[in-house]
C-alpha cells in the first residue's frame, strides 16, 4: 500500500521530506510527555472517526470533559494485535459503495473543471492576460498542494488514532487537540469556522449553478424554438429534475453521471474552441496587467471553481484504494495538472478572440447556430449533473455529522434523508430567485470562504500535527516557514475578498439608484 508523505505531491514546492521518519516511532513521540487514550465502540457501515474524536492526554491541565469516545472499531480479524504495531489506515477502509481511481478522477474533474470554465474568460481579461495567467496557474497548483496537506494530515491522525478515515472537520478538530496546550481550547471554534465556511461555499455554488442552469436552458430553448421563455416559469420547473438527481444516494452512483457530465463539458469546450479558432486570432491589444480593483473578482472566480476541500475528502474516503488519491500519480495529480493547463489556455484564447466584448459567459459570444445551441444544452447538462456533487458536502455535514445521533432515534430515516436533500435544492432555488447579483456571491463565497477553507486551515492543521510528530527541528522550521507563506497568501486573499465584497455591494446599490 502506498504511503503518504508530506511532499510526495508536486515537488516544486520543496524537496523536504519526512519519509525517513520511522512510522513505528510516531506513537512513542506522541507519548514522550503523556499517554494517549482512545475508547472504541462499534459502528456499522463505513467506519470513520466521530467529529468529537479527540486525542486526550493524561495531563492534569486537561479537563475530564475532553475525554471523548471514539465510535470506531476495526474488524478483529485485521486489527493489529498490539498497540505499538504499525497501523496503516488505508488497509482498513471498507466503504459500502467504493469508487475506483478513475471514478474519483472523473468526480474531481467535473468538480474542478466543470462548466464554470465558460465564465472565467470575462474575469480573466479584466485582470490582464499576463497577470491572469500567472495567478491562475499558481493558485490552482497551490490549491492542489493544500489539498495534499489535508489528505496527509488526515492520514497521520488516522494512523495515530488507529481509525480508517475521517472527514475534514474531524481532522481539523483532532489536529487542534494535538497542538500546544493553548491551542486545544480553540478546536471547537475552528471546527465551527470550517463548517460555516463550507456552508458559505455551498450557498455560492448553489446560487451560481442554479442561475446558470436556468440561463443556459432559457437561451437554448429560445434559439431552438424561437419562442420567448419566461425565466420566472422555467426556474421553478427545474426543481423537479434537480431534486431527482440529488436523491442519488452516494458517490459510487454519482461517478457514472460525472462521466457523462465530463463528456458533455468537453464537447461544449471543443465547440467553443472551434468557433474561436475557425478564423485567425485577431491578437487584440490586450493589457498584460489589468485594474487592481478587478483582480479580487478574478481570484474569487478561480477559488469558487475549485470547490471546497470537503468534497475531496468525501471522494477519498469512498475510494476502494484511498492510498491512490495522493502521490505522484494519484487522483490529485491526474485531476489538477490538466486543470492548471486548461484554465489559462482556454481563458487566454477566448480573451484574444473577443477582447473587451466578452460576455459573462463566453458561450453568449458565439454566433447563433446549431452547434452553439448544442453547446448551451451540453453546458446545461453538465451543470445539472454536477449539481448533486455540489450539494453532497452540506448534506454529508448535516446528515452524517450534525444529525449523527438524532437520526438513529427517528422513524423512517430514508424519508427524512430525501427530505433534507430536497430542502437543499429548494434553498438553492430561493437564493437564485432572491439575489440576482452573482458577483457578490463570488466575492463572499469564492474569495473569503474558499481562502479559509483551502489555504488557512490546511497549513495550520499540518503545523499542529508536526508539532508533536516531527523529529527534526530543522525540518519542522522549514515546513513552518512554508506553511507561514501559505497563511500569508490566504490572509491576502481574504483581505482582497472583503474589499471586493464591499466594492460589489456599493456598485450594485449604485446601479439600483441609477435605474430608479
Amino acid at each position: 500500500m502506498e504511503k503518504v508523505n508530506p511532499n510526495s505531491f508536486m515537488g516544486i514546492f520543496g524537496a523536504l521530506s519526512l519519509e525517513s521518519r520511522d512510522e513505528s516511532s510516531v506513537p512513542q513521540l506522541l507519548t514522550d510527555d503523556s499517554t494517549y487514550k482512545f475508547v472504541s465502540t462499534p459502528t456499522a457501515g463505513v467506519r470513520t472517526a466521530s467529529m468529537e474524536t479527540v486525542c486526550v492526554q493524561d495531563n492534569p491541565s486537561i479537563s475530564a470533559d475532553e475525554v471523548i469516545q471514539e465510535p470506531s472499531e476495526l474488524p478483529t480479524s485485521r486489527q493489529p494485535s498490539e498497540d505499538n504495531e504499525p497501523y496503516d489506515p488505508h488497509d482498513y477502509c471498507e466503504a459500502e459503495e467504493s469508487t475506483s481511481l478513475w471514478d474519483s478522477v472523473n468526480l474531481l474533474v467535473i468538480v474542478g473543471a466543470g462548466p464554470i470554465i465558460f465564465s472565467l474568460p470575462s474575469t480573466f481579461i479584466r485582470a490582464g492576460y499576463l497577470l491572469g495567467s500567472v495567478l491562475m496557474i499558481c493558485l490552482i497548483l497551490l490549491y492542489a498542494y493544500n489539498m495534499h496537506l489535508v489528505v496527509w494530515t488526515e492520514y497521520e491522525i488516522c494512523k495515530i488514532k488507529r481509525v480508517p478515515n475521517m472527514s475534514y472537520p474531524e481532522t481539523l478538530y483532532c489536529a487542534f487537540k494535538m497542538g500546544p496546550l493553548w491551542v486545544r481550547p480553540m478546536a471547537p471554534v475552528a471546527r465551527c469556522l470550517l463548517c460555516s465556511t463550507q456552508k458559505m461555499i455551498w450557498f455560492g455554488h448553489g446560487h451560481y449553478s442554479y442561475a446558470f442552469i436556468c440561463r443556459y436552458l432559457q437561451i437554448a430553448i429560445e434559439n431552438f424554438g424561437g419562442a420567448r421563455v419566461n425565466e420566472a416559469i422555467l426556474s421553478p420547473v427545474l426543481i423537479i429534475p434537480l431534486v431527482l438527481l440529488c436523491w442519488i444516494p452516494n458517490l459510487k452512483y454519482l461517478a457514472s453521471f460525472s462521466k457523462i457530465a465530463n463528456i458533455a463539458n468537453m464537447i461544449a469546450i471543443i465547440i467553443v474552441l472551434y468557433y474561436v479558432l475557425s478564423d485567425p486570432l485577431p491578437w487584440l491589444s490586450l493589457r498584460p496587467f489589468g485594474n487592481y480593483e478587478d483582480v479580487p473578482q478574478f481570484l474569487g472566480a478561480i477559488l469558487l471553481s475549485m470547490k471546497t476541500a470537503g468534497i475531496l475528502m468525501s471522494i477519498k474516503n469512498q475510494m476502494k484504494r484511498p492510498g491512490e488519491f495522493d502521490g505522484e500519480y494519484g487522483v490529485l495529480m491526474k485531476s489538477y495538472l490538466p486543470i492548471a493547463l486548461l484554465y489559462p489556455c482556454f481563458s487566454l484564447i477566448c480573451s484574444f478572440k473577443y477582447g473587451s466584448s466578452l460576455e459573462f459567459s463566453v458561450l453568449e459570444n458565439l454566433p447563433k447556430q446549431f452547434f452553439t445551441n448544442l453547446a448551451f444544452v451540453l453546458a446545461t447538462l453538465a451543470y445539472m449533473l454536477q449539481f448533486p456533487l455540489i450539494l453532497y458536502v452540506p448534506f454529508d455535514l448535516i446528515w452524517n455529522h450534525m444529525l449523527k445521533d438524532g437520526k438513529k432515534k427517528i422513524r423512517a430515516p430514508k424519508f427524512w434523508e430525501l427530505t433534507l436533500r430536497t430542502v437543499l435544492v429548494l434553498l438553492s432555488y430561493v437564493l437564485s430567485a432572491s439575489v440576482s447579483n452573482v458577483t457578490i456571491f463570488v466575492a463572499v463565497c469564492g474569495t473569503i470562504a474558499s481562502s479559509i477553507d483551502s489555504f488557512l486551515l490546511p497549513a495550520i492543521m499540518q503545523t499542529l500535527v508536526l508539532w508533536k510528530t516531527c523529529q527534526s527541528k530543522t525540518i519542522f522550521c522549514c515546513i513552518l516557514a512554508r506553511n507561514t507563506f501559505t497563511l500569508v497568501i490566504g490572509v491576502v486573499l481574504i483581505v482582497s475578498g472583503v474589499f471586493d465584497c464591499f466594492y460589489q455591494i456599493i456598485k450594485y446599490h449604485g446601479q439600483l439608484r441609477n435605474d430608479t
